[in-house]
């Protein structure tokens, strides 16, 4: 085997190295994907469609994760569609690292101490391992020839596992099945939706043909099983532009990573400055605008004032298919008739609207926003619902009846439109609508009217009886005037004119001129005077009414020509009392009754009695009892005891 490589390698090397050179990276530094940066897509989730949801990757040109897009910033192409994300989101992610070391006799050289090319890097690993928080969610393996030396640890553990790695760098020989044993070790293990996956392979020169075409299958497979990986070329400086080190610059230049060579003499990076963008990933969602079944490509472009990336392409699959009303007629047959309060009206025929529900589902699974509802009756929309200000449209119809003033049978289909303009409609549901009419003509007019024409011809039935009789009343009184005025013509029959009853009585109540009765009782709640007489039941019980004491004289009886408060009894005479107030008080005298007026069952005495509250007055049969307002209860009566008397037993 040649110490140094052949011809025709090192005029690969130079133009592989001519690339490099071109693309603005040194030999010695990293190598990022493009000159700008790059987006990778992860596939795309559709179950909750028409919300679509996803996850990508946004680095500069220096492999650095772009933090801080806003959703401004974020454009999502769908087919032909540019839309905006409802939803951004940056989130941490742990990550699945893979040290893979293929050892050979380049990593054991030492320099001037004795310090081996390897104990450099495992140092420099083992402090970035040991920074790390205790509490990390990052998961790594420690792999070589030899198999897997420690597998999914935290850093502390794989940092002592690191420690305790001796291989025999001097008779070891290097070959891939390192590298492919990294793979596999990643894929035994599930990854964390959003999470990443990387390799660090830390190797020499190798010595083996078809590197190039092999290297090209494994960025194939780092590419479909998304890990990047990063390679560190461990080797004096003439081989860092070996066939095998450029093979190794393609597959990491090709699954996203970086490649870094080392001679011993270089600062070794830090290895937090390539795994810490791994660590992040943007969570993005979006309304879709496809409205067709099958596959449909997405892409997204991150916009920046100096920048514009665009994604590698997905595609989410979708079975869609029209929404599919129902509508609830609670009903089919709708009666139309006069109202109950007004059943001769045919302008007011009830019921005027009917209310009618609908309800929406999705028969492809994917349950969306509606953007309308529509009735049609017969082929004519009479009635539309539309969503507002992101609200649903109201699932309820008001059907209008009120045109409808002939039977007949319509024809109801309700129409549905989801925010993607699919269509579905009902099928056509015969609802008959029958319209009672009130009767017309003179029989309606009749039956209508019926009650005013009964009151009508009963009024004019009264007046004319009212007529007759006061006609027949004018005629009698006419006769009697008539005969009347004969009469004063006839000497002879000149009425002799008499003295008033009571004229000859010693005490007349009424001077000449005195007014007819006039002073009725009154309800007793209504009494506002000075005093009354309050009428009592035979019982003693209040009637409810009394006479107010309002006036100076008052005079009782039964003659209405001579009393100013007519008593209607038989018991009562033409004059029988008089109620006269003086400065004492009230008097009370009796005017010669054939009853008698009595106080506290006792006869009024011939020169009067002075009333006191609450005395119990009768005139003849009629009792009242004489109440002043806000006057201090009667006295409660006094019973004694008669004298015993001799030969008796005292009671």
């Amino acid at each position: 085997m040649n110490r140094f490589p052949c011809r025709s390698a090192i005029l690969v090397s130079l133009l592989l190295g001519l690339l490099c050179l071109l693309s603005g990276v040194r030999s010695s530094s990293v190598q990022a994907q493009s000159t700008t940066g790059s987006v990778f897509l992860y596939p795309l989730e559709s179950g909750g469609f028409p919300s679509i949801s996803g996850m990508f990757d946004a680095f500069d040109a220096e492999g650095q994760f772009l933090s801080g897009l806003q959703k401004g910033e974020l454009v999502i192409l769908e087919g032909t569609s540019t839309l905006a994300p409802e939803k951004l989101e940056e989130q941490a992610r742990p990550l699945q690292l893979v040290v893979a070391i293929n050892p050979g006799p380049a990593l054991g050289i030492r320099d001037a101490q004795g310090i081996t090319r390897f104990e450099k890097i495992a140092r420099a690993l083992q402090t970035w391992a040991q920074s790390r928080p205790v509490n990390s969610e990052d998961r790594l393996s420690l792999v070589s020839i030899g198999g897997i030396i420690i597998g999914q640890a935290n850093y502390l553990d794989w940092a002592n596992g690191l420690n305790a790695f001796r291989p025999d760098f001097l008779r070891t020989t290097p070959n891939l099945q390192v590298l492919n044993l990294a793979f596999e070790t990643l894929a035994q293990h599930p990854l964390i939706s959003g999470g990443k996956r990387a390799i660090l392979f830390i190797t020499p020169h190798m010595e083996q043909a078809g590197m190039e075409l092999t290297m090209k299958g494994f960025a194939e497979r780092a590419r479909q099983e998304n890990v990047r990986v990063f390679v560190w070329i461990v080797d004096a400086e003439p081989y860092f532009t070996h066939v095998s080190s450029q093979a190794f610059q393609v597959l990491a230049f090709e699954s996203g990573g970086k490649r870094f060579l080392f001679s011993g003499k270089e600062e070794l990076p830090d290895p937090e400055s390539w795994f810490e963008p791994l660590r992040h990933i943007y969570l993005f969602s979006y309304h879709s605008q496809a409205n067709q079944s099958g596959a449909h490509p997405v892409r997204i472009q991150v916009q920046r004032p100096s920048l514009t990336l665009l994604s590698n392409e997905q595609s989410f699959s979708v079975d869609l298919q029209p929404p599919q009303p129902a509508v609830f007629v609670p009903s089919w047959e709708i009666v139309r008739q006069p109202s109950p309060q007004d059943p001769w009206n045919e302008e007011s025929l009830l019921p005027q609207e009917q209310v009618l529900t609908v309800s929406v589902s999705f028969p492809d699974g994917h349950p969306r926003p509606l953007q309308a509802i529509r009735l049609y009756v017969d082929g004519q929309r009479v009635a539309e619902n539309v969503g507002q200000d992101g609200q649903p449209p109201p699932m309820e119809f008001r059907w209008d009846l009120r045109p409808y003033r002939l039977s007949a049978q319509h024809f109801l289909v309700v129409e549905a439109v989801d925010t993607l303009g699919l269509i579905g409609q009902t099928q056509a549901l015969p609802v008959t609508v029958t319209v009672i009419l009130p009767p017309r003509g003179w029989r309606a007019f009749a039956l209508r009217y019926g009650s005013q024409l009964s009151l009508g011809i009963a009024a004019l039935t009264a007046l004319l009886m009212v007529w007759i009789f006061l006609g027949a009343r004018w005629q009698t009184a006419r006769a009697a005037r008539r005969l009347a005025q004969s009469r004063t013509l006839d000497p002879l029959t000149q009425p002799v004119e008499l003295p008033p009853p009571g004229a000859f009585r010693s005490r007349s109540p009424r001077t000449p001129g005195a007014p007819p009765a006039a002073i009725q009782e009154e309800p007793l709640q209504a009494i506002h005077a000075e005093a009354y007489l309050v009428r009592l039941a035979p019982g003693g019980q209040p009637l409810g009414t009394a006479l107010p004491l309002r006036v100076k004289e008052l005079v009782l009886g039964a003659d209405p020509r001579q009393a100013n408060v007519i008593l209607n009894d038989s018991s009562i005479s033409p004059l029988h009392a008089r109620l006269r107030r003086a400065e004492e008080g009230f008097l009370l005298f009796d005017l010669d009754s054939v009853a008698g007026t009595w106080v506290n069952y006792e006869l009024v005495p011939k020169g009067g009695y002075r009333l006191r509250p609450g005395d119990l007055i009768h005139f003849g049969r009629l009792m009242y009892r004489f109440e002043v307002p806000g006057a201090p209860p009667p006295p409660e009566p006094v019973v004694l005891l008669l004298e015993e008397r001799p030969g008796r037993e005292p009671a």
